[in-house]
């Protein structure tokens, strides 16, 4: 999973900027900027996120 392009494709196909794509996800904008500079690696283990 690549999820930097996954909000690339979903921001465009909604048309929402990073800061209305952050607050709809309810995390910060910085998050969101941060994630798809590729300045933040985020690390998701599927068995104990759920």
């Amino acid at each position: 999973m690549n999820l930097t392009n996954d909000i690339k494709i979903v921001r465009s196909k909604s048309l929402l900027s990073q800061e209305t794509f952050a607050k709809t996800l309810g995390v910060s904008f910085t998050t969101v900027n941060r994630r798809v500079a590729k300045k933040q690696i985020v690390k998701y283990n599927e068995e104990t996120d759920r």
